[in-house]
């Protein structure tokens, strides 16, 4: 979904829970499928979607973009499965935080794949 709109974006560890998710989103500096490498023709691959010149999206446009998509289908699943909708999908802001290194990198992608197994623990619980 993302990358269709942002050849430049790419999405690392994530896990979805019942009320949020955690995501790493990476930025690259430009779009990769615009250059060839070793050994490659130019003209070999399709011509890409998005300019050379495309600006490199900020995090808000991307995290934008991707609730803006997902609506359509958070909305289509509570109406198939007779739920409720209680208040809003989105909340409007988003914790983000900037990986510096290959040791933040890992810790952090420890924490979303533990995340699921802490649930029951978690103060926004409903069940706790």
């Amino acid at each position: 979904m993302l990358p269709d709109r942002f050849p430049m974006v790419s999405l690392d560890e994530y896990v979805i829970m019942p009320n949020h998710l955690h995501g790493i989103v990476v930025i690259n500096e430009r779009d990769q499928s615009n250059f060839c490498g070793a050994g490659e023709r130019v003209g070999a691959r399709p011509t890409p979607t998005v300019p050379r010149t495309a600006a490199i999206p900020t995090l808000g446009m991307i995290v934008g973009a991707f609730k803006s998509m997902s609506i359509h289908d958070v909305l289509a699943h509570i109406e198939e499965n007779g739920l409720d909708m209680i208040g809003k999908i989105w909340q409007r802001n988003y914790f983000e935080r900037v990986i510096r290194n290959e040791r933040d990198l890992d810790n952090i992608r420890t924490y979303i794949r533990n995340n699921p197994r802490n649930w029951e623990r978690d103060d926004e619980n409903p069940a706790r």
